[in-house]
């Protein structure tokens, strides 16, 4: 359970109620003894209650009485092969607005894997990582406009010792255009060009 606070009155001086949210989860976990790896496997639901009323009038006193829910499934998993590790992510999210829409910008589905190798011998220290994200589409608020889905591959490579970390991380590797979201305003926001990151961390 949750609340957080809303500012305001009710127009009869009364204090506004705080949002509050309920959340059911129930999940499981399997690790098995043949070889290095964990599942997740998790279902919730939640309801934030207490939001201003979408049916109320201009100029009517505030209203909470909107609900928003969201109902999702997620899936969690990863597993050592010798020196590669391999992980994956998968979610499945049902929503639904106070209005009745679905939730704008958030994506139905989404997955992502990354596969990582950190080799022994004259090579230890090295690291090098691929990966691949996909985002499904996504509506913008009152479920005329949908936003496409898109799939982006980022990649990373370095060097690390006990106390120096070299890595050189990009984020988006082809350098694909997309948009990450469009909103029943009418706008859009194009999604982030090819990033490349490098990082020199010093423990100590």
């Amino acid at each position: 359970e949750s609340f957080e606070p809303v500012i305001g009155d009710n127009g009869n001086g009364q204090p506004l109620k705080p949002q509050k949210g309920e959340q059911l989860e129930v999940g499981i976990k399997y690790q098995p003894d043949s070889f290095p790896a964990l599942m997740t496997l998790a279902w919730y639901d939640l309801e934030a209650t207490n939001l201003p009323d979408p049916l109320s009038l201009p100029g009517e006193y505030e209203q909470q009485s909107g609900k928003t829910t969201i109902e999702g499934i997620e899936f969690e998993g990863m597993a050592q092969l010798g020196t590669v590790r391999v992980e994956l992510n998968l979610s499945h999210l049902d929503t639904q607005t106070q209005d009745g829409w679905k939730l704008a910008s958030v994506p139905e589905k989404q997955a992502s894997s990354w596969i990582s190798w950190r080799p022994q011998g004259s090579w230890q220290g090295f690291k090098a990582g691929a990966g691949v994200r996909y985002v499904g589409g996504t509506w913008g608020g009152v479920d005329q406009l949908k936003t496409p889905s898109y799939t982006l591959g980022d990649a990373m490579i370095g060097w690390e010792t006990a106390k120096w970390d070299f890595a050189l991380n990009i984020r988006n590797l082809t350098d694909k255009d997309y948009y990450a979201t469009c909103l029943a305003r009418g706008d859009c926001f194009p999604g982030d060009e090819r990033t490349i990151v490098g990082r020199i961390t010093y423990q100590f």
